[in-house]
């Protein structure tokens, strides 16, 4: 796995130097196939690599979509640390589903439900 990313990180530049030949529109299109055909562990790698060397109007939609996955990451965390203060049980599935939500809306209403729920339906219900 080491040498697929080391040769990965090598293809950035050549990647990172097409995308900047492109229009905003057909670049931030670019970033996202290129998103999608790396494996997960790369795709880390490709976005801190296009948010600190690529110019500005790529790195502003990348630093969007970095902080928002970032904040629904934190609110999913604070959810599930407030339902296991609570004592409500949440099986995996459930706790799957809620680290995989990034609508921020839907994780403030589960958030806000957790402060007196006392079931995990209290919380997600529809």
């Amino acid at each position: 796995m080491l040498w697929h990313r080391t040769k990965a990180r090598q293809a950035f530049p050549a990647l990172a130097e097409g995308m900047q030949t492109l229009s905003p529109e057909m670049g931030e299109k670019y970033h996202e196939i290129v998103l999608a055909g790396l494996p997960e562990a790369l795709r880390s790698l490709w976005e801190d690599y296009m948010a600190t060397m690529v110019k500005r109007e790529y790195r502003s939609k990348i630093f969007r979509d970095l902080q928002a996955k970032g904040k629904a990451e934190g609110k999913a965390e604070d959810l599930l640390t407030i339902l296991e203060i609570r004592r409500v049980h949440v099986p995996d599935d459930a706790r799957e589903r809620i680290i995989a939500c990034t609508d921020l809306d839907q994780l403030d209403i589960w958030l806000r439900r957790a402060v007196t729920a006392t079931t995990l339906d209290d919380v997600i219900r529809e």
